[in-house]
């Protein structure tokens, strides 16, 4: 399942190399409203809300997606 537009793919892998690479964000743990992929094509915005954190060696990523209401 696809989850992300094909155009925001390029700036998510960015944004998250960079993360990894500094462990600076300013996007974590804030409201984000980024564009979701429903599986027929349809495309909307959505709230997102992203944790990350650090368990020894490795990170942990979690998101809380408030979709939109619709009628289907």
């Amino acid at each position: 399942m696809e989850i992300m537009p094909a155009h925001m793919r390029g700036a998510h892998m960015v944004g998250f190399s960079r993360y990894l690479t500094t462990e600076k964000s300013e996007l974590l743990g804030k409201s984000l409203p980024l564009s979701v992929l429903y599986k027929d094509g349809r495309e909307t915005v959505s709230d997102h809300y992203i944790l990350g954190r650090r368990v020894d060696e490795r990170w942990e990523f979690a998101a809380i997606i408030d979709f939109p209401k619709t009628d289907e």
